[in-house]
């Protein structure tokens, strides 16, 4: 297994820069290849091993992150959480211990759910990443746009930023349509001081 980093850029000044990045991880088969997450990620959540797959990724990008602390490189790396993680560990703690264990900033490790995580369980899942935040962590809401309540769970759950669906950027008939929900969201979250990638 093989974690890959996706650059994300900020484009709200006249020369993008790059500030970030999300951990990607890829599975390097020995006779397959390369095999991509939407195969084998399902698989693992089904029979329980994708907290030891996501765990391992979580260490990995920790390290990253202190080489670019100790570098002066500033920026923060997205991991993701699934679904499952939250029923088969302590999420908080985990994190937490991650931070002491590589001495690195929370701010600079950004944790990255979905909606439908956060719908499965509202108020026990809303008492964890107050949690998490309080700790220090940023906490990125993933596919937003995908789920019937997104605008509804964006009242109630206290994310930093918000990672549109890639569904908004898709070739449609109804381009003009299109463009102005996109404006319609850029200008909702930047009211309500949410970042939006």
């Amino acid at each position: 297994f093989i974690v890959y980093y996706q650059p994300k850029f900020d484009i709200r000044v006249a020369e993008p820069v790059l500030c970030s990045a999300e951990a990607l991880i890829r599975w390097k088969h020995p006779t397959h290849g390369m095999i991509s997450p939407g195969v084998f990620i399902p698989l693992f959540e089904k029979n329980g091993l994708i907290n030891r797959l996501d765990v391992f990724m979580w260490h990995t990008a920790a390290q990253v992150v202190r080489k670019w602390e100790k570098n002066g490189i500033k920026g923060y790396i997205s991991v993701n959480i699934s679904p499952v993680d939250i029923d088969l560990m302590d999420v908080y703690e985990v994190f937490t211990g991650i931070v002491k264990t590589y001495g690195i900033n929370p701010r600079h490790l950004n944790l990255e759910i979905t909606e439908t995580m956060v719908s499965k369980n509202i108020q026990q899942n809303i008492h964890l990443i107050e949690r998490l935040k309080k700790f220090g962590f940023s906490v990125e809401m993933d596919d937003f746009g995908s789920g019937y309540s997104s605008l509804n769970m964006l009242k109630d759950i206290p994310v930093d930023i918000i990672k549109l669906d890639m569904k908004f950027l898709q070739e449609t008939e109804n381009g003009e349509r299109s463009r102005e929900i996109m404006k319609f969201i850029f200008n909702m979250t930047r009211s309500l001081q949410i970042a939006t990638i």
